[in-house]
């Protein structure tokens, strides 16, 4: 009896493993197989630049970035950019993604500036929204694909298999109530009321967690009254735990930007402050106010986030200013010491240039670095490798002049 019971245990033991060892081989070939595509499509790349394209990928093999040689592209079909951009996902889309027919790329919005276009996507598994998936691609002046971020939910094997079961256990009014309970205990005077609740599916490396994908239920919970705690909160829509949640009450963050549409009379300036409601023009006169609202952001989140630091002097309080197509800015952009601003000339507004004066200004107030000789060289060169590792960060592939 005991000699079968032990027979039996090994036989599942062995069945076991003879599967994991499948699937282990099976995700090697996959693997393999995408390292193939991906050469093959590198291999399409196209322009004066002969220098080997950049890419980025994860440790089973999916593309999460991708960029051309500087002057180059890869070839794919003629067409409006946002034609080009969906016949490029249509033959390269298993190397971002697992081929699940469940999983849709659907067009969130398109962006033009100095001729190229950026063609955002989100992500959907079976018409729900993946939490934060999305994907860049940015289309050359000439045509042609330039670059590709990814940052989407690639393995959906838990949903295709129905691991995951995609019917919800409980309905969003107890998820409103248990995300509502969740501050309520961090806050105990306050009151707290949620936004209704939406189902979507939360895959954890997406937001650099780890985990397998969840159902959740979206919401927004904040206290009545002035707004003192808000956060955006996703509950598991089978066990109603809080899977993931950050406050919506950001840092003070503050920005001015002043067009000066070119002439050296301040008169034709127009001042677009810090909510864009009260902006007098909205869309702007010229994209460049936009870029350099988001680049304004974008260099204030990287210090923030990487360095702890708030502005470049590291007052909370502070605005940051800028202006744009500023004739006085002969040299493409510089940081004025003594009215603590960024001033840019037409054509110059790309991330990189608005990182790179915004540490010109981190400079002045820390290391105090004279800008002259060796510290004048020094100083230019951290102000080169902030801005482009904010340009690397921040999902624009390259600077819009270039």
């Amino acid at each position: 009896m005991r000699k079968g019971v032990l027979l039996g245990a090994a036989v599942i033991l062995a069945a076991v493993g003879i599967r994991q060892v499948c699937g282990q081989a099976a995700s090697r070939d996959l693997a393999r197989a995408r390292g193939a595509k991906v050469r093959e499509l590198l291999r399409t790349a196209q322009g004066a630049d002969e220098k080997p394209a950049r890419t980025s990928r994860t440790p089973d093999g999916y593309v999460r970035f991708l960029s051309a040689p500087q002057t180059a592209h890869f070839v794919v079909a003629a067409g409006t950019p946002q034609e080009q951009a969906a016949a490029f996902l249509a033959r390269w889309r298993s190397i971002f993604v697992n081929e699940s027919a469940a999983v849709a790329l659907e067009q969130k919005s398109v962006k033009t500036a100095i001729g190229r276009s950026y063609i955002r996507y989100r992500q959907r598994y079976a018409g729900l929204e993946v939490f934060g998936a999305e994907m860049i691609l940015q289309v050359g002046s000439g045509g042609g694909i330039e670059a590709v971020i990814s940052d989407i939910m690639r393995d959906t094997e838990a949903l295709d298999t129905g691991k995951l079961s995609m019917n919800p256990s409980i309905d969003g009014s107890v998820a409103q109530r248990n995300a509502s309970g969740f501050l309520a205990a961090q806050y105990e005077r306050l009151q707290f009321e949620p936004t209704p609740a939406t189902l979507m599916i939360y895959s954890p490396v997406v937001v650099g967690n780890s985990g397998q994908p969840r159902l959740v239920w979206r919401t927004e919970v904040c206290n009545l009254g002035e707004p003192l705690a808000r956060e955006l909160i996703l509950v598991d829509a089978h066990t109603g735990e809080i899977a993931f949640h950050y406050s919506l009450i950001y840092a003070s963050l503050s920005r001015q930007i002043t067009d000066c549409k070119n002439t050296s009379s301040t008169a034709d300036d127009v001042f677009y402050p810090e909510e864009r409601n009260n902006w007098p023009y909205d869309p702007p006169e010229t994209v460049e106010v936009e870029f350099a609202y988001d680049y304004l952001e974008d260099t204030y989140w990287f210090y923030l986030n990487h360095h702890g630091r708030e502005n470049y002097d590291g007052n909370p309080n502070t605005t940051l200013v800028a202006y744009v197509r500023d004739s006085s800015a002969t040299a493409g952009a510089y940081w004025n010491s003594t009215t603590k601003t960024i001033h840019v000339q037409t054509n110059s507004v790309t991330d990189d240039t608005f990182g790179h004066e915004f540490t010109h200004g981190v400079i002045e107030y820390t290391s105090q670095l004279i800008h002259s000789g060796e510290s004048g060289a020094i100083s230019e060169s951290l102000c080169d490798m902030w801005g482009e590792w904010i340009d690397l960060e921040n999902g624009v592939a390259r600077s819009l002049s270039e």
